[in-house]
């Protein structure tokens, strides 16, 4: 898979794991910062788990916690709306 597509598809699912754990953030950053959101990213970027991602997100439902397998457990249950 090509560096670019791989980064997206990575991307997408970090933007499916914040809307399933209630981690969203506002346009402006304002809610986690854009230092946290950019290590999200990064470690989201390089995690291995990709396949258990996609199946856990296939299978979650409602508002949920993120999985231990998830790269950024401890970034989503920091940024959640005040």
């Amino acid at each position: 898979m090509k560096l670019f597509a791989k980064s997206a598809e990575h991307l997408e699912l970090l933007s499916q794991m914040m809307d399933r754990t209630g981690s969203r953030i506002d346009a402006d950053l304002s809610i986690c910062g854009t230092n946290k959101i950019r290590s999200a990213m990064v470690a989201c970027l390089g995690c291995k788990h990709v396949d258990a991602c996609k199946s856990w997100l296939a299978e979650a439902e409602g508002e949920v916690s993120p999985p231990d397998f998830c790269a950024n457990v401890n970034h989503l249950k920091t940024m959640k709306p005040v």
